[in-house]
């Protein structure tokens, strides 16, 4: 069994257990009835025991698989009756919603006929009235021509008293058509006002909307509100990445790393490995991806010319302070950090607990609906204006430059960073030839004076070197870091750029498509074919005179489809505008915190150096006078400091070229 390595079981198992599809805890339970508690240690295996202890746990699942076949086809028998059965009630359904619509068109043909009849009866009275009207003008007539002879006489009298009053009523008429027409202005420009008002509320989004094609626009609609936890309970909470630890491997799988993950406010602790970051980042990105979530670090690190454990643990500091940083951004955006997956990320200590929980999650279908969507008052902003669309234009055109522009930092930093450094190993070199002098010195038996001058010239380019290390390692490390998460950050605005986009295509696609159909149907006249809203009782003969009221009514179904479409495009468009003015908010502070930091650090790191530049002087005063050098106190944090910035720096260099390497490979 010793000679047996344990990659080589393990590789066994995943080849005949993993990868062939069967359950890894299923085959754990099994070898737990065979040995005990002691099955699951791959140590207390040899290769043939599991080669054959896995022969027996497959046949045992062909057995049972083959038994759960013959119910699946029974299954499937009864699930196809059942199917025909809903089907042949769906036709009934369809025959009976088919017989009704033949009923609706005889009812509205009897209707036109009875409106038919009823005007042919109109109009056969008004024929009589007519007849009866012209009778009574004829015998008017003959009596207004007897009278006429004897009034003639007097009608003459009244001539000039009918002049005076006809004149009276002219005058009255101008006024009231003045009148009239100032009345009519007023109407016109308090419509045109109307209009323009209107408009505006289209433009800022307020209220509800109907255009032509019956596409509806609403300024906010409602969705789930987010539940608080215990975080929000406490303001500037902050999460520390502690220690991280190498963890043995399993049956299945290899050693890995944890890093202990503490939440100071609510005392949590819990250690998690890098799958577990990356499951965290993907069930965000699946169910919140209208939130930004910045990236992590990738899996596999090109770190191959890199040997030893010190340069691991170097590289792992560098992963831990990235996981750092990504945890406490979600710890200060106030929706993700009341989501139930970041809680449980943070709190369960338990590891088989996680792991349900991780698998329950994964399970769940995240929702494309508003109404299933998260925010803190319960309603999401679907506004779409021409303002907005154009300040999004702009957040679009300032993400893919600040991006570049935040390269080209990151270059010129990591190019100050490799000549500073090739800087500090040159004085290292130069303070280890002075030390060399100062060896050949004592044996040549040459004076004290020039010995203890060699040993100070030693001490100070050791300094000096020990300087620059410093200086390079709080402005690259920290300040170039920093400038990468922000980079990040606009990676991931970008990402929800990208989803905005996508949905506002579709939208435009779907509309242009959906108001071709309406127009060719309206010109066809074909009512039948319009899918108009059963439950709508608008009158058909008026929807075939009205254009509008037809191209809102007609096709529901899909209007109401490109109705969701348009609102999911106004709730990204609002969202980017969110994420965007939080964001700045954000850098603005840490980009301040972390400036008055580094150059906190660098500040001090001048000061010590100059102290020892002032002790060399002092002690190479007393060598002149003929005393001897001052003795300096050995500073062990000092040399452990010094080679953990020397490693920190030298991983990041090789990572660097690594990373150079992969992209000449791939152009």
């Amino acid at each position: 069994m010793a000679d047996e390595s344990i990659e080589e079981k393990q590789n066994y198992l995943r080849q005949n257990i993993l990868e062939r599809g069967y359950d890894g805890d299923v085959f754990m339970q099994f070898l737990i009835e065979k040995r005990g508690e002691d099955g699951t240690d791959i140590s207390n295996w040899s290769l043939n025991d599991l080669k054959i202890v896995v022969e027996e746990f497959i046949k045992l699942n062909e057995e049972q698989t083959n038994g759960e076949i013959q119910k699946e086809e029974e299954d499937k028998k009864e699930d196809n009756l059942s199917n025909e059965k809903d089907e042949n009630v769906e036709k009934k359904e369809e025959n009976i919603e088919k017989k009704e619509e033949n009923i609706e068109k005889k009812v509205e043909n009897i209707e036109k006929k009875e409106e038919k009849v009823e005007k042919k009866e109109e109009n056969v009275e008004k024929k009589e009235k007519n007849e009866e009207k012209d009778e009574k003008k004829e015998k008017d007539e003959k009596l207004n021509k007897k009278e006429s002879k004897e009034v003639s006489s007097i009608s003459d009298n009244l001539v000039a008293l009918g002049k005076d009053k006809s004149d009276k009523n002219n005058k009255n008429e101008k006024k009231d058509i003045s009148v009239n027409k100032n009345e009519k202005n007023e109407k016109s420009s308090n419509k045109n006002e109307k209009e323009k008002e209107k408009e505006k509320e289209k433009e800022k989004g307020n209220t509800k909307d109907i255009d032509n094609y019956g596409i509806t626009t609403i300024g906010e609609i409602k969705c789930q509100t987010i539940p608080i936890n215990d975080i929000s309970k406490f303001k500037n909470i902050k999460i520390d990445v502690g220690p991280f630890e190498k963890v043995g491997g399993k049956l299945f799988s290899k050693s890995y790393v944890t890093y202990l993950i503490i939440t100071n406010e609510l005392n949590w602790k819990v250690k998690r490995r890098f799958s577990d970051f990356d499951w965290l980042r993907q069930i965000l990105v699946t169910n919140y991806n209208y939130c930004l979530i910045p990236s992590i670090p990738k899996k596999k690190a090109n770190i191959n010319k890199l040997v030893g454990e010190k340069y691991n643990e170097a590289f792992l500091r560098q992963r831990r302070r990235k996981f750092e940083k990504f945890l406490n951004y979600l710890i200060n955006d106030p929706i993700l950090k009341n989501t139930q997956p970041f809680y449980d990320f943070l709190s369960i200590e338990k590891e088989d607990d996680f792991i349900k929980k991780k698998k329950a999650y994964e399970k769940a279908k995240p929702s494309n609906k508003i109404n299933d969507f998260f925010s803190l008052d319960g309603t999401a902003n679907i506004e779409i204006n021409k303002e907005k669309e154009k300040y999004v234009d702009s957040i679009k055109e300032n993400a893919s430059e600040n991006e570049s522009t935040l390269k080209k930092i990151n270059s010129t930093i990591k190019s100050i960073k490799d000549d500073l450094f090739s800087a500090s190993n040159k004085l290292e070199d130069l303070s280890k030839n002075w030390a060399l002098m100062k060896e050949k010195a004592i044996k040549s038996k040459e004076k004290d004076e020039v010995i203890q001058s060699y040993d100070e010239l030693s001490a100070m380019f050791e300094n000096f070197s020990f300087f620059l290390q410093k200086q390079t390692y709080y402005l690259f490390i920290h300040l170039r870091e920093y400038f990468k998460f922000v980079k990040n950050n606009y990676r991931s605005m970008k990402e929800l750029i990208h989803i905005e986009e996508n949905i506002k295509n579709s939208f435009h696609k779907s509309m242009k498509s959906l108001m071709s159909k309406k127009e060719d149907l309206f010109k066809k006249g074909e009512i039948a074919k319009w899918e108009l809203d059963p439950k709508d009782k608008t009158d058909r003969n008026t929807l075939l005179i009205n254009k509008n009221l037809a191209l809102e009514k007609m096709l529901y179904k899909d209007t109401n489809s490109v109705s969701n479409q348009k609102q999911l495009y106004g709730f990204y468009l609002n969202r980017i505008i969110n994420e965007h003015e939080r964001m700045q908010k954000t850098n603005a502070q840490k980009h301040l915190q972390l400036l008055m930091s580094v150059f906190e650090k660098m500040t001090n790191s001048a000061t010590e150096f100059i102290t020892s530049l002032a002790d060399n002087s002092t002690s190479l005063a007393h060598i002149q006078k003929g005393n001897k050098a001052i003795k300096k106190k050995e500073n062990k944090n000092k040399k452990e400091d010094d080679d953990e910035v020397k490693l920190d720096l030298e991983v990041d260099k090789e990572e660097g070229e690594n990373q150079n390497d992969n992209k000449t490979e791939k152009k």
